[in-house]
């Protein structure tokens, strides 16, 4: 197991791209240039003293993208982007990896000191937060070799009027969908390997794994057996400019977040016990069955 911190953004080409991505997001107040998104937040990942996000005072002309909430949320609050980010420990072969995409449900806002601001940082806030159940799922995964890549299914998070934006109908379902566009790109950038959903809400936007559809039971024998025969349905179509679709498979699992009672974690996983160790530990387990099923190939190791 690597004692070292994984390195965290660190593929140029990757950074490039995705900076122009996140102009589909937001615009830099004040003449500020999006060249300087990701060298912010890697000095956020590399310095303890520094602020956990880009912050910046709430317009909706730094939204124009989303400005279509404007009508029926004239006045959100905790408004936050997570920029997608990545981690590996062999930054010179990042090509050579076998990429994970992480699909969290969105960038949650909700510090006083942040109302009426726009927030900037990443998923799970491993920018500046490098502990919790989180960071423990994906430094198991970097220490199997993979590339971590991390992000979400609704890009933008907000609060109005007691609701978040992920129960607002209109946010997430607008006539064209910004959410499914900005996804397909990321896709095209990284190219995964294997794209993992964590909760409800991804599982939904992905998937035939329709919310209500399943019971617990059904749905802890799909995430527990990958040769369960809706595993077969469970893909996502690319096409990298090539003359057949891509499918990416997909791996439907339960949110690491602690709020699920520990009852619930134990009937969907049939853990021994309900330590995050554990779950993650069943977690790469079951990453490297879909793999291997999907690819024919092992858990990779670290050079």
């Amino acid at each position: 197991m690597n004692q070292e911190l994984p390195k965290f953004c660190n593929n140029a080409n990757w950074n490039k791209d995705l900076t122009e991505l996140s102009k589909t997001l937001f615009n830099f107040p004040f003449g500020k240039n999006h060249s300087i998104l990701y060298d912010s937040l890697i000095e956020m990942y590399n310095e303890k003293n520094v602020p956990e996000f880009l912050c910046f005072d709430f317009s909706f002309d730094n939204i124009s993208n989303f400005s279509y909430i404007k009508s029926q949320c004239p006045n959100p609050e905790y408004v936050g982007f997570d920029v997608p980010s990545y981690f590996n420990y062999l930054p010179k072969n990042i090509e050579e990896r076998k990429i994970i995409m992480v699909v969290a449900v969105d960038p949650l806002r909700r510090e006083k000191e942040h109302q009426k601001k726009i927030t900037i940082g990443t998923p799970f806030g491993f920018n500046s937060n490098q502990v919790g159940d989180y960071w423990k799922f994906l430094s198991a995964l970097t220490s199997q070799g993979y590339t971590a890549y991390l992000t979400d299914t609704f890009k933008m998070f907000f609060r109005s009027e007691n609701k978040v934006s992920s129960e607002i109908e209109s946010y997430k379902h607008p006539d064209f969908d910004i959410h499914q566009e900005i996804f397909a790109r990321e896709v095209k950038i990284v190219k995964p390997d294997l794209i993992v959903t964590l909760g409800t809400i991804p599982r939904v936007w992905f998937s035939n794994l329709k919310k209500g559809k399943f019971n617990l039971s059904d749905l802890k024998d799909i995430c527990l057996d990958v040769t369960h025969k809706e595993h077969e349905k469970l893909y996502y179509k690319v096409n990298y400019e090539e003359k057949e679709d891509t499918l990416v498979p997909i791996l439907p699992l339960m949110h690491l977040s602690r709020r699920p009672v520990a009852s619930l974690r134990k009937t969907i996983y049939n853990l021994a016990s309900d330590s995050a160790d554990d779950l993650v530990k069943k977690y790469m387990d079951l990453i490297s069955q879909k793999l291997k099923l999907h690819y024919n190939y092992p858990l990779q190791g670290i050079d």
